[in-house]
Order: C-alpha cells, then sequence, then structure tokens
C-alpha cells in the first residue's frame, strides 16, 4: 500500500527466488510517490490514472534493464511451482511444463483486460466497477496497456519527455483525465482523439484479422484481405514478408472490411498486422498474419506434444483406478 512517503509491501512467504513479484512491488509503490503523490487525482473517480501509470513506469523500468519474471504457478494457490501451467481444474494443474520461460513485463495487464474487454471503459467510475476482477481488469490491466499503446504511437522517448514535462508542470496539484489528455496532446503532433474516443471513453474491443492473401505474379502484387472485427478502430501497419524484405503499409480507415495490394517482385512468405506490436489492445493475435502457403512442420510438432500429455494424464488416471 502506497502512502506519501511511505510503502508497505505484502506478498507471500512462499515465493520462487527467480521471481520478481517483490521489485515489482517495490517499484509499483515507489512510482506511487509521483502518481499520486506528487500529482493527485480522485481514486474514487479516475483510479485507473495513478494505478496506470505506476504500472506502465513498473514494466518500463523492467524493459530497460531487460528484466522480466519467468513463468510459475501456484498450487492450491500458495505453493509456487517453476513451470508454465497448460490445463488445471481448479487450482489443480493437470498439465504443465516445468520449463524456464520468460514472461513479457505486459502479459499479466493483457491477461487481466482480456477477461473484461468489452464490461467497461477507463472513463466509467472506478467505484462503479462491479467486481474485483473487473476493478483489477480496468484500473491496472487496461490502463498499463492504454499508457504503454501511447508509447508506441508517440515514440517511447518523445512520451518519456512529455511525461517529465507533465509531472514538472502539475506536481503539487490535482489533475484530472481531461487536463492530462489536453496537455498530451498539445504536445504531441499527432492528433489522439480517435485513441482517447475509442479506448478510453468507450469499452470498444479490438481485433483485426488476416482473412486471406494471394500473389497475383502478373502484376508482382501481392492482394490482402483485412477485417475488423471488432468495434475499435486502430491505424493498420500490414507487412509485407518475403525472403529479402519487409514491405509494410499503413490503413487509416474505420473500414469493417478492406482489400489492399502489396507490390512483391517476390512470391512472399506469409503477411502480418502489427508487427512491431504497437497496438496492445488487440485481444487475438493468432489471426493477426497468415502464410501464403500451409506449414505443417509446427502443426506436427504441437500434436506429437499434445499427444504426449494425454498419454501421460491418462496413465495417471488409469494407475487412480
Amino acid at each position: 500500500m502506497e502512502y506519501p512517503g511511505l510503502a508497505t509491501i505484502q506478498h507471500s512467504p512462499l515465493i520462487l527466488s527467480s521471481s520478481l513479484e517483490i521489485e515489482k512491488l517495490i517499484v509499483h509503490e515507489f512510482a506511487h510517490q509521483y502518481f499520486y503523490g506528487a500529482i493527485a487525482n480522485n481514486e474514487t473517480y479516475e483510479g485507473w490514472f495513478d494505478e496506470g501509470m505506476a504500472s506502465y513506469l513498473t514494466s518500463s523500468m523492467l524493459d530497460v534493464n531487460a528484466l522480466s519474471d519467468v513463468s510459475s504457478f501456484k498450487l492450491f494457490g500458495q505453493f509456487p511451482i517453476r513451470g508454465l501451467e497448460i490445463l488445471s481444474m481448479g487450482e489443480i494443474p493437470l498439465i504443465y511444463t516445468l520449463i524456464k520461460i520468460k514472461i513479457p513485463n505486459q502479459a499479466n495487464a493483457m491477461r487481466s483486460y482480456y477477461l473484461h474487454a468489452n464490461e467497461a471503459a477507463l472513463s466509467d467510475s472506478s467505484y462503479l466497477l462491479s467486481s474485483l476482477s473487473m476493478y483489477n481488469a480496468i484500473t491496472y490491466g487496461k490502463s498499463e496497456l492504454f499508457f504503454k499503446t501511447l508509447e508506441r504511437i508517440t515514440g517511447k522517448q518523445k512520451f518519456i519527455k512529455t511525461l517529465s514535462k507533465f509531472y514538472n508542470q502539475y506536481k503539487n496539484s490535482h489533475v484530472t483525465a481531461k487536463q492530462f489528455f489536453t496537455f498530451l496532446q498539445a504536445n504531441t503532433a499527432r492528433n489522439l482523439s480517435w485513441y482517447i474516443k475509442n479506448y478510453y471513453d468507450e469499452s470498444f474491443v479490438c481485433d483485426y484479422a488476416i482473412k486471406s492473401i494471394e500473389y497475383l505474379p502478373a502484376s508482382k502484387e501481392c492482394r490482402v484481405d483485412v477485417r475488423r472485427n471488432g468495434e475499435a478502430f486502430f491505424p493498420c501497419e500490414i507487412s509485407l514478408i518475403t525472403q529479402k524484405d519487409t514491405i509494410t503499409k499503413t490503413i487509416n480507415n474505420d473500414k469493417r472490411f478492406f482489400t489492399i495490394y502489396l507490390k512483391s517482385p517476390e512470391v512472399p512468405i506469409g503477411v502480418e498486422i502489427d508487427l512491431h506490436r504497437k497496438n496492445y489492445f488487440d485481444v487475438n493475435l493468432a489471426n493477426n498474419s497468415k502464410m501464403l502457403r500451409k506449414q505443417y512442420a509446427a502443426t506436427t510438432y504441437f500434436s506429437m506434444r499434445w499427444f504426449f500429455w494425454i498419454q501421460n494424464l491418462l496413465l495417471v488416471f488409469g494407475s487412480l483406478a
């Protein structure tokens, strides 16, 4: 819990030595000394602002220092076990792997947000969020993604400088989201009204998908059909990947379905939306790419792994029968 000049930390006595849980807590509470400590906001109505800012600064610190947590789960909610849980029943893991996997620093925010992606907006008053899970998803998860995506849109160095300027101008005062957006727009060359409308004002869901890809040898072009499944709009960067190059085109329209043609002197490998992951709000990354020709190697590999784990599971159940 954060207080001006003081932070209290509580964590489980059972914790993996490789976990960054304590470090993340300390940095998060320290960030609160600036947001809400020096720059205050009404947490009853706009709790997302300081919690999102503290969460964003925490994950940014980890990124700068090339730190990330490793995959783990807690058996019965208490006993930590290193590994990645694939299938569970309640809090009992049925299928899992013990390999060491680094988790991206925004992964927890994304996982939390996806649970309630279309149920509430950042503009909703914090005290009206109907459950603890929804409160965490919006106040912590979505708000962190909001600032992280803003960083990707405006450029990291530019965004950090703008935050520093905002802090120096408004420290020792109370601010609102409207004041922050006005300041941000005044210090950013890009028009951000579309972003604020789609990802702050509304609870729109974002999901862009590649529907089809076709290479046209006669014109040396690749036809790409794109569909916007969700209501939220985002400027769509579409990258055509070849053996020698990557050709990217940005489509800035809000159509539900559109077709683009990309020049390609050679037969492409495939196409991908948002190759550099600027948009953290896309709820389904699995449909962001498509290969020109079907690839079976990965499917075969994962199928064999899946059958191996199913076989082990059946052996376990068989021994209990």
